[in-house]
């Protein structure tokens, strides 16, 4: 069966930031109805803040008759350094100077823990023409974000596209958006 997630992952957001846009962005939630006012008891081991789903929360999905939401749920927030990813084990990274697809996993799991460590801004070279920059700032397909903000929306029908580009809209900054099962 599985567990579907849905995160939408600030990589704009500085590490001093992220805890006050995480508030502000828990404020509007609560005020549309879209989670509970008060987090909900420990539902699993990480330091994420977890929340039900709140009165109107049906009103953020892409079909609100899909399904009704039940306290399984949960809207976790996430502050502090974190790889938002698919958890899935095929992906590529395609450099933005040449459009190669880089696949070496030794180089770019460096690069990564690099970064994840804060050892360095984790630059990684293209495999094809050698562009380097930093893991941050490669795209993944999918879609991969590295930050300290993140709202994982756990078990929930899909979202309405204009309801993740209003996160984006009132954090002000770009997000990434990660749709996957575990």
């Amino acid at each position: 069966m599985g567990t579907w997630l849905q995160i939408v992952a600030d990589i704009e957001a500085s590490e001093n930031e992220a805890a006050e846009l995480a508030r502000k962005v828990s404020t509007w939630f609560v005020s549309k109805g879209i989670i509970a006012a008060t987090p909900a008891p420990r539902l699993s081991t990480s330091d994420d803040i977890e929340y039900l789903p709140g009165p109107k929360a049906e009103s953020v999905l892409d079909d609100p008759g899909e399904g009704s939401l039940r306290p399984h749920n949960t809207v976790s927030i996430t502050t502090g350094r974190t790889v938002f990813h698919t958890y899935q084990d095929s992906f590529s990274l395609i450099c933005e100077k040449c459009g190669a697809h880089n696949e070496d996993g030794a180089v770019w799991a460096e690069a990564v823990g690099e970064w994840y460590d804060d050892r360095g801004p984790g630059i990684l070279a293209c495999e094809k023409c050698g562009f380097a920059q930093p893991i941050t700032r490669w795209r993944f397909d999918p879609d991969w974000g590295f930050g300290f903000l993140g709202f994982t929306f756990r078990d929930w029908p899909s979202l309405d596209r204009a309801f993740i580009e209003d996160i984006s809209t009132v954090l002000g900054h770009k997000i990434v958006y990660i749709y996957t099962k575990l």
